[in-house]
Order: C-alpha cells, then structure tokens, then sequence
C-alpha cells in the first residue's frame, strides 16, 4: 500500500446523487470538502475516513488509486491513476 506519488483522475461513478445525499453544492469534476472533521485510520491496508454523515475508504487497486464513499447506501466511486 503505497499512496505516495500524483495521480491523475480517470473517473467518476454516482457523483451526483452522492452530492445530494451528503448535502453539499456540486461543482462538476470536484468533490471539495472543507471544514469538515473526520477520524482517519487504516483498515485491512486501506486509508479509512469517517466523518459525521458519511464513510471515506481509498486504496491502490492495481496501480491505480480507488477511493469510495457511502452515505446511507448511495456509493460515490473515483478512479485515479498513478502518473508520477
């Protein structure tokens, strides 16, 4: 598991509809989080973030970088790939 390195986003899956559920104005192409607080841990080799209304997971996946976050059954799936 190492994250270390860029990455260059490849795509994108529920985006938003997982915008809606968490509440927040969407921007397309960005997902921009700030003043929100989170417990960060890693779990079965994943970098794992749990804020107050949904759950963050990322992790590399055959050289690329797949990040996953689920609020109340609705999953927003990123793809990025390692360029550097």
């Amino acid at each position: 598991m190492a994250f270390a390195g860029k990455y260059e986003f490849e795509g994108d899956e529920n985006y938003d509809e997982f915008v809606k559920k968490i509440e927040i104005p969407a921007i397309p192409g960005t997902l921009t989080l700030s003043l929100l607080q989170a417990t960060v841990k890693i779990e079965d080799g994943k970098l794992v973030a749990d804020f107050p209304n949904y759950r963050h997971t990322a992790e590399i996946c055959g050289g690329k970088l797949v990040e996953i976050s689920t609020s109340s059954g609705v999953v927003y799936k990123r793809t990025s790939k390692k360029i550097a």
